[in-house]
């Protein structure tokens, strides 16, 4: 199964054979024995799918403002990113959301629409 970014992913398979076993009939208890999913998460899964239907499993957009670094912006990230913090100028080698944000703040560059 494919998606717009590749493969699906091994998150979504679960919901959806979960999604599957509810449908089918089988109980929260064999549902957590089959995907090892926690019973809280087989509860909230059946109660959206008496709600939504199946579709109610597929992952939702997230809300916030979307943002704006174009693919040359990434594609400098990424490298800068894969040559680890410590040659970035951290102190430390591993990124942190916080240190990803000063580097993208450093940058100047334009993060998010207006």
């Amino acid at each position: 199964m494919e998606t717009t970014h590749g493969r699906i992913s091994a998150q979504a398979r679960r919901h959806f054979l979960a999604g599957d076993l509810i449908e089918r009939g089988f109980d929260n208890d064999e549902i957590v024995d089959i995907t090892g999913a926690s019973l809280t998460s087989v509860k909230r899964w059946r109660t959206k799918i008496q709600s939504e239907g199946l579709a109610g499993l597929a992952r939702q957009p997230q809300s916030g403002r979307p943002v704006k670094l174009d693919a040359i912006y990434k594609a400098e990230l990424k490298t800068i990113l894969e040559g680890g913090a410590i040659a970035a100028g951290y102190l430390s080698d591993r990124w942190t959301t916080k240190i990803v944000a000063d580097l993208i703040s450093k940058s100047g560059y334009p993060v998010y629409s207006s």
